[in-house]
């Protein structure tokens, strides 16, 4: 327990300066593509994606502590759990977030409709999720 409770500390500082990091990202594009969104709304957009990965991490790091990738030529099991694991939490994440802006989809400029929502998260954030997932448990 010790250890998840550490875990979660450093995941929220990373979630907190990935919101912050992102949001002024996010604020540049706006600039250089002469689009304006209120920062709330940047800052609000990139806390809901960061701080549901912080919410996640510690338990990414438990399951790669239970279950480590261990290099055998001839054992793609471990790789095979863990890629499996990966697309799972990916697929969590969208769902998650998801429900967290069914608050006001409108506001996020999402669709409605969660599935809508849960499709454009997967085919827009997926690949963070795949780098987010591989940082957490490397």
């Amino acid at each position: 327990m010790e250890n998840l409770r550490r875990y979660a500390w450093i995941a929220l500082v990373a979630a907190t300066a990935m919101t912050a990091i992102t949001t002024f990202q996010t604020q540049m594009q706006m600039v250089v593509r002469g689009e304006e969104m209120s920062l709330v709304s940047m800052l609000t957009w990139n806390a809901v994606i960061w701080y549901v990965w912080g919410a996640l991490a510690p338990f990414v790091v438990v399951l790669c502590q239970r279950h480590p990738i261990v290099w055998r030529a001839w054992r793609w099991r471990p790789l095979a759990l863990q890629a499996l694991l990966a697309l799972v939490f990916i697929a969590l994440h969208a769902t998650i977030v998801s429900a967290l802006m069914q608050v006001s989809p409108n506001w996020f400029g999402m669709p409605e409709s969660y599935f809508a929502r849960v499709v454009r998260l997967l085919t827009t954030q997926a690949h963070w999720g795949v780098m987010c997932y591989l940082a957490t448990a490397a």
